[in-house]
């Protein structure tokens, strides 16, 4: 697993992948409080490689999941490579909807880094182009819907986390540079309109989590 929340009736959600010696799929699965296993849900194409890196439960335990596939959920970008992607799933672990998104074309590494969920029920999302030197950073409204999308940040930004106060969202992560050395962290925020204020950076600084 690569990142865990809590639900809203005290169990804990994980996401990640699973192999089968064969495929390697997305997976979410959620834990009671006594680490018991409620549901398990496997999401990706049966002919490629998914997998998810973060998670978030909304407060009537939605979950959102997002990582990278090479497959085709419905919405495939990339044509041979890698889009990033999330998933929406209710509270009892079935799927919602799917969506792929990043550059089109060739050698295409496209991935999701974070997500939260919003209190209105849509949901922030945290992404990292092959093409694109800034974080990319769309906004989903509760049925999918893409309200926007914008490249946010500095060059060489990848975010670790994003964290929700009130309406607006924090991303986390650290700076590289073009030999993916740490540079410096920071913090920044977005407005649902995705308005980017409130830049704050920390040279020598690796933060990834807020």
């Amino acid at each position: 697993y690569f990142d865990a929340a809590p639900t809203p009736d005290g169990g804990v959600v994980v996401a990640g992948w699973t192999e089968d010696g064969v495929d390697i799929d997305g997976i979410v699965r959620k834990y009671d409080d006594s680490g018991a296993v409620v549901w398990s849900t496997d999401v990706g194409d049966p002919s490629a490689a998914d997998w998810f890196v973060g998670v978030d439960v909304a407060q009537d335990g939605t979950v959102f999941a997002v990582g990278q596939t090479r497959g085709d959920f419905g919405s495939r970008v990339s044509g041979t490579d890698f889009d990033a992607t999330i998933v929406k799933l209710s509270a009892g672990g079935a799927v919602q909807w799917t969506r792929q998104f990043g550059n089109s074309g060739v050698n295409q590494d496209d991935r999701a880094t974070a997500v939260a969920a919003a209190p209105d029920g849509g949901v922030f999302v945290a992404a990292k182009y092959a093409a694109e030197t800034a974080a990319v950073t769309p906004r989903y409204t509760g049925d999918g819907t893409q309200q926007w999308i914008f490249a946010t940040g500095s060059p060489g930004d990848v975010v670790e986390d994003i964290a929700m106060l009130a309406n607006d969202a924090f991303f986390s992560g650290v700076r590289l540079d073009n030999a993916f050395n740490p540079v410096e962290g920071f913090l920044w925020s977005q407005s649902p309109a995705g308005t980017f204020s409130s830049d704050t950076r920390m040279p020598g600084e690796t933060t990834m989590r807020v």
